[in-house]
């Protein structure tokens, strides 16, 4: 019967979002179109939710492989989305660049005292 269709098919419209004013003011088809197109969009974002957790894991097992082996590079944010991150990208090597110039300046310095220590120590 068409009443026990209705019944069958209320509490997944409410489920699916669909007004209960929307529902009644509907055909069967209409209806049944609505619930078939909540299926699709559900179907959609569970494949999106899945590989955005794929990508999270294997992103994680890229971070874990470059710190169990200096071998391999550290990933990036960039690295797998370089339009999106590209100022980002831009920060993070002009501060690196500054680091590592600080770093060689300290160990430039480092190296001048050993010398200049040593050359004291030779003219005493």
């Amino acid at each position: 019967m068409v009443s026990d269709l209705i019944n069958a098919l209320y509490p997944n419209a409410i489920d699916a979002g669909i007004s209960i004013t929307v529902f009644w003011n509907s055909s069967l088809a209409e209806i049944v179109d609505m619930l078939d197109s909540y299926k699709r969009v559900q179907a959609v974002r569970t494949k999106e939710k899945l590989l955005e957790m794929y990508q999270l894991a294997e992103w994680f097992s890229e971070h874990m492989a470059a710190k169990l082996d200096k071998n391999i590079p550290v990933p990036y944010p960039w690295d797998k989305f370089p339009d999106i991150f590209s100022e980002e990208q831009q920060i993070f090597e002009e501060s690196k660049q500054k680091q590592e110039f600080e770093e060689f300046k300290e160990r430039r310095r480092q190296y001048y005292e050993y010398k200049n220590h040593q050359r004291a120590s030779t003219e005493q």
